[in-house]
């Protein structure tokens, strides 16, 4: 703690200028975070019935590729921000997602989804 204190003082020099700078990459790191797209699923599953959802943005639109062969289900990027994929027992699919924001940034996200096999059931007779 002492050595970042010994340099963080080293910038207290007291002029403007150098309080200045720093406040200046600070808005810039605020502004590139508010600007760059966030690709963001939330997952939802009920008996291999897998929803996913793309965090809203300013002005995203989504590219998908949901049945996992490596190219995108639509030919341009559209408002469709939810996909629905079933998996049976044992399965295991990659979906992918692209976001494009207002500015034109685009990011993208692989999900693997995987569905457990079904659990057996072994009934164990009486003695």
């Amino acid at each position: 703690m002492q050595g970042l204190g010994l340099f963080l003082r080293a910038f207290q020099t007291g002029v403007i200028h150098v309080y200045g700078a720093f406040m200046v990459v600070g808005i810039a790191i605020v502004g590139w975070f508010f600007v760059a797209p966030h690709a963001s699923v939330t997952l939802n599953e009920s008996n291999g019935d897998y929803t996913l959802n793309a965090a809203p943005g300013l002005q995203y639109s989504y590219l998908w590729d949901a049945n996992g062969d490596g190219k995108p289900d639509a030919q341009e990027f559209g408002g469709q921000s939810q996909v629905k994929v079933h998996l049976e027992p044992g399965g295991t699919q990659v979906v992918r997602l692209q976001v494009k924001n207002a500015f034109g940034l685009q990011a993208s996200k692989e999900i693997v989804l995987s569905r457990p096999q079904a659990s057996k059931v072994i009934e164990v007779g009486q003695n």
